[in-house]
């Protein structure tokens, strides 16, 4: 701002003084701009309003004195930086200039002021004015920096706050789920040596983190670690599983994948898969038993087929034979007399030899001989047929003897050869399981039995298999005179997979699935044993309550001839069987068809049938499909049908015959049950 276009503010009380400098101003500083005020309070007013360049300020005034003028000139922050010129008629005392300096002033001239002096302050004045703003407005551009860039480092120093806190969040989240993480943990240096790990890696090994913390890999993983580290060296993921030893010196199996973190170390995460291996081989199992059951039902169905026939025809010869033998004498002798005895001996000749008595006893021994083999063929074949349901799920009352029975028979050729097999039967009540499951367990215990003995010493062991009922259980034992199992081993024997045999002996389930079967019964299964000296093993079941004891039934009475006569349909794809069921059945009027086409197409016009003796499996359609038809469209004449079994059942065959009430009968069955449940199905009918 030039010096000519000032604007001077005048404060001063007298007119005239403010009259007199404006004149001297306008002479000496032509441009200028004089404003004026009569006192101070105006004075300050004109100030905030006009921001003049320079204040002459008269010190002696009323109201309000120049020195106060000044001090609130100075107080307001717009007004601060004006130059304030005291002017008094007051001598230059230093009390007064003294006082003028502590209100603020910036000069000081005594009226009446020379003019040079006057404008030479105003001048200087006005660049004191120029340099306090302009230093001002450095201060407060210097300020406004400050504080821009003070406000830049709080909000670096928030952010940085902020990073660090989430960076220890993050830590102690990291930490957190390191610590709680479901699996195992660890962290590796370069060469294999452990520098952390979680809990859970801790409860898998069973170490606490500071035995682990500086163990190398080899001192924990059964496989040697340095195939392990080449293939973690030069792969972006390793993904195995490995064998760990615990710190009782016990192993597990166990998924184990390796990262590389960045700083170079090693993690990784170990998850026991022992438990999904178990299962793994317990499907594995049940899948291979499944698939033996299949097989094993498929076996005893096409032996029972011709084994029925077999068994009905050696019955019904062993029958007969004794009354033709006698028959066939009574003739001889009749001709013999006639004849006379000479004569007769002459006419037969050798072929007498074939009629004696002796003679005809020994064929029908043969006979019964013959017999004997084929009602153990029906045992195996049943046993095969019971081991064929081990997926079973129903429970129904069995009789234990009848299940150890079967296990007998299906683990014989195990046993024979290496002990003698002792029975000792206490009489028993039925408890309720599945067949199938029990003659699995009972089939394990037998076979692991053997299995302890070595074969060639039958005449120095022996396997006792007893059972007896105490209070509400009935007790089944096993008790074998082998090499029996250590002591240290003897608490981990019902863990899936432990099995003191060798490779390929056994696969370390069957006890651990007998011990479930049985609990799942609501039983026990108990192992003492001894080394040297043999092993017991007891099973211990709750009876069925308010099942009688079994007892031996006494054998069914055979009725040559039926007291009633009936007429009866035999449905049956075998031959053989309809032709021996035809020849047992005398007496009776009996139709035989070959499959169930032709019984639907015969039953839709004669229904005149007291019994239907009806196969279940048949190709295109089945026993189970001719039942459903008769339910439906002959309600009662299906109540009449008696279905004849041969194994191999669909599940939907199961599903039905377990929902009617129609008699099964299981090939092959013997000729007096067979009769009997004829007879009884005929007399019931109304004959």
């Amino acid at each position: 701002m030039g010096i000519n276009t000032l604007k001077i503010l005048a404060i001063d009380d007298q007119r005239d003084n403010l009259i007199t400098l404006r004149a001297v101003l306008t002479d000496a500083l032509q441009g200028c701009t004089l404003f004026t005020a009569l006192d101070g309070l105006s004075g300050i007013a004109l100030a905030r309003s006009e921001d003049p360049d320079a204040i002459l300020l008269d010190i002696i005034m009323p109201g309000m004195d120049g020195f106060e003028v000044c001090r609130r000139l100075k107080a307001e922050e717009r007004l601060r930086d004006i130059p304030v010129i005291f002017l008094t008629a007051l001598g230059t005392d230093r009390e007064t200039h003294v006082k003028a300096l502590e209100a603020g002033g910036d000069a000081f001239l005594a009226k009446p002021a020379n003019e040079l002096e006057l404008v030479a302050q105003l001048r200087a004045m006005a660049k004191l004015k120029a340099a306090h703003r302009m230093q001002r407005f450095e201060r407060d551009e210097l300020t406004a920096l400050v504080a821009e860039r003070t406000h830049e480092l709080e909000l670096e120093l928030a952010e940085r706050k902020r990073v660090e806190q989430a960076l220890r969040d993050s830590e102690a989240n990291y930490r957190s789920l390191f610590e709680h993480a479901p699996i195992g943990l660890l962290i590796a240096d370069q060469q294999s040596f452990y520098l952390d790990a979680n809990e859970g890696m801790c409860r898998l090994l069973g170490y606490s983190r500071e035995e682990l913390v500086g163990l190398h890999a080899s001192n924990i993983v059964a496989p040697q670690i340095e195939p392990a580290r080449e293939a973690i060296r030069t792969s972006t993921g390793y993904f195995r599983e490995w064998q760990f030893v615990r710190k009782d010196g016990s192993t597990f199996t166990a998924e184990v994948a390796v990262m590389k973190m960045p700083n170079g170390n090693l993690m990784a995460t170990v998850q026991d898969i022992t438990e999904r291996k178990r299962m793994e081989a317990q499907l594995a199992q049940s899948d291979r038993l499944s698939t033996m059951g299949m097989l094993a039902a498929g076996v005893a169905h096409e032996i029972n087929n011709p084994l029925s026939y077999v068994l009905f025809n050696l019955e019904s010869l062993t029958d007969d034979l004794p009354r033709l033998g006698s028959a066939l004498r009574s003739s001889l002798d009749i001709m013999g007399k006639r004849m006379g005895q000479k004569e007769w001996a002459a006419a037969l000749g050798p072929e007498l030899e074939l009629l004696t008595p002796a003679m005809l006893d020994d064929i029908l021994a043969r006979f019964k001989d013959a017999l004997g083999g084929i009602y153990r063929i029906k045992d195996v074949t049943r046993g095969l047929g019971t081991f064929s349901r081990v997926d079973e799920t129903r429970l129904l009352p069995v009789n234990l003897m009848d299940v150890i029975e079967l296990a007998i028979n299906m683990a014989f050729n195990e046993i024979k050869y290496r002990a003698r097999l002792v029975k000792d039967y206490g009489q028993l009540s039925s408890v309720l399981a599945s067949e199938g499951r029990l003659s699995q367990v009972f089939l394990n215990l037998l076979v692991n039995a053997a299995h302890a003995i070595d074969e060639g010493a039958l005449d120095k062991h022996q396997i006792l298999v007893r059972t007896w009922q105490q209070g509400e259980e009935v007790f089944a034992e096993v008790r074998d005179t082998g090499r029996g199992i250590a002591p240290q081993n003897l608490p981990r024997i019902f863990e899936p997979f432990y099995t003191t045999k060798e490779i390929g002996v056994g696969t370390g389930l069957g006890l651990s699935i007998s011990k479930n079967i049985i609990e799942g019964y609501g039983g026990r299964i108990e192992v003492r044993s001894e080394l040297g000296k043999g092993t017991s093993v007891i099973v211990r079941l709750p009876i069925r309550r308010l099942e009688r004891a079994a007892t031996v039934e006494p054998p069914i009475p055979v009725e040559a001839e039926p007291k009633v006569r009936g007429r009866i349909l035999i449905i049956d794809d075998e031959d053989g069987i309809r032709h021996a069921m035809v020849r047992m059945l005398k007496g009776h009027t009996v139709v035989d068809v070959a499959s169930g086409e032709e019984a639907l197409k015969l039953l839709e016009s004669d229904q005149r049938f007291d019994l239907i003796l009806c196969d279940v499996m048949m190709p295109t359609l089945s026993g189970v499909e001719l039942h459903e038809w008769l339910a439906q469209t002959l309600p009662d004449l299906a109540k009449q049908v008696v279905f004849i079994t041969g194994g191999a059942f669909t599940p939907r065959a199961q599903e039905y015959l377990a929902s009617v009430d129609n008699p099964q009968l299981e090939k092959p069955f013997d000729m007096n049950l067979f009769r009997k449940i004829v007879n009884d199905h005929i007399k019931n009918a109304g004959h």
